[in-house]
C-alpha cells in the first residue's frame, strides 16, 4: 500500500514537470517569436528611409544634371549673336526678294524669342522698348522694298514704251535730216549747173566782136558782161552758202530734236536705275542694321545685368 502511495506521487512530479517544461518551452517559442515580430517593422522602415534617399539623390542628381545642361545668359547671349549675325548677311540671290521677307522675319523673331525665354535671362523694359522698335523698323522697311519690287512690271512696261516713243522721235529726226540733205545737194546740183551756164555765157559775150557795121557796140557789150558777171557773182556766193546754211539747219533741228527727246531720255535712264536697283537685293542694308541693333540691344542687357548695384 505504501508503495502505492509513493508510486503515485512520482507519476505525479513527472507529469507536473512535464507542464512546467511546456510552458517554459511555448513561453520561450512567444517571446521569440514577440521579439522577431517587434524586430520586423523597424528594419523594413530603416529599408524605406534607405529606398527614399537614394530615390531623392536620384531625383537630385537628375535635376543636377538638367540644370547643368542649361546654358548660362553669355552662352545664350553668344549663340544669340552669331545667329544674328549670320541672318543679318543672309542674302536673297533670285528676284523678287520680297518673297523671303516673311521666313526671314520669322526666324529672327524667333531668335529673339529663344534668347528671352532661356530660363537664365531676364529682359528688362528698356530691351523689350528696343526690340519692339528694331522689329517695327524692319518691317517698316521691307514693307516699302516689296512695294517697290510691285510696281516692277510697270516699270518695264513704262521702260519699253518710252524707248519705243524715243525711237520715233529718233526716226523722225533723221528723216527731217535726210530731206535736208536731199535739199542741199539739189540746190548744189542747180547753182552748179546754173554757175556753168553763166560761166559761158560770159564767155561767150567776152568773146564777142563790137565794131560800127556789127550788131553788137562795145556799150551793149560791156554792159551784158556786167550783167553776166553779177549773175555768176550771185550764184557763186549763193553756193558758197548752201553748206553754212546747211548747217545752221542742222543746228536747229538738232535743238528741236533734243528738246523734245531731252525728257523721255531722263525718264529712261531713271526708270532704268530703279529696275536695275530691284533687281539686286536691296534689303540686305536694313536687314543687316536691323540685327546689328539687336545685337547691340542684347550686349546692353548684359551690361546692365552685370553692373554693380548703386551705392545708397
Amino acid at each position: 500500500m505504501h508503495k502505492c502511495k509513493n508510486h503515485a506521487l512520482n507519476g505525479a512530479c513527472h507529469s507536473l514537470n512535464s507542464l512546467v517544461v511546456d510552458a517554459l518551452y511555448m513561453g520561450y517559442r512567444s517571446q521569440i517569436k514577440q521579439t522577431r515580430s517587434v524586430g520586423r517593422p523597424s528594419e523594413m522602415r530603416r529599408r524605406r528611409k534607405a529606398k527614399t534617399r537614394r530615390s531623392k539623390r536620384q531625383i537630385n542628381e537628375k535635376y543636377l544634371s538638367k540644370e547643368s545642361n542649361i546654358p548660362s545668359s553669355d552662352e545664350v547671349a553668344e549663340k544669340t549673336l552669331g545667329r544674328l549675325h549670320s541672318l543679318g548677311n543672309q542674302t536673297f540671290a533670285v528676284f523678287p526678294f520680297s518673297e523671303y521677307f516673311y521666313d526671314w522675319l520669322v526666324n529672327l523673331k524667333g531668335v529673339l524669342s529663344e534668347f528671352e525665354l532661356n530660363s537664365n535671362v531676364t529682359v528688362d523694359h528698356q530691351f523689350n522698348e528696343e526690340c519692339s522698335r528694331i522689329l517695327s523698323n524692319v518691317e517698316l522697311e521691307l514693307n516699302e522694298r516689296r512695294n517697290k519690287e510691285a510696281s516692277y512690271d510697270l516699270a518695264l512696261r513704262s521702260l519699253s514704251e518710252d524707248k519705243r516713243l524715243l525711237k520715233r522721235i529718233d526716226e523722225a529726226h533723221a528723216a527731217k535730216l535726210g530731206q535736208m540733205e536731199r535739199i542741199k545737194n539739189s540746190e548744189i546740183k542747180r547753182l552748179s549747173g546754173t554757175i556753168q551756164d553763166l560761166k559761158e555765157e560770159f564767155d561767150h559775150i567776152t568773146q564777142t566782136k563790137t565794131g560800127i557795121f556789127r550788131a553788137t557796140s562795145k556799150k551793149a557789150k560791156a554792159q551784158k558782161q556786167a550783167e553776166a558777171a553779177r549773175k555768176l557773182s550771185l550764184a557763186q556766193d549763193e553756193y558758197r552758202l548752201i553748206a553754212p546754211n546747211f548747217s545752221a539747219q542742222q543746228q536747229i533741228l538738232a535743238k528741236e530734236h533734243t528738246k523734245v527727246q531731252q525728257p523721255i531720255v531722263e525718264r529712261i535712264q531713271k526708270v532704268q536705275k530703279e529696275i536695275n536697283s530691284l533687281e539686286i537685293d536691296g534689303s540686305l542694308g536694313a536687314r543687316r542694321a536691323a540685327c546689328e541693333a539687336m545685337a547691340n540691344a542684347i550686349n546692353g542687357l548684359l551690361r546692365r545685368k552685370n553692373a554693380p548695384p548703386p551705392v545708397s
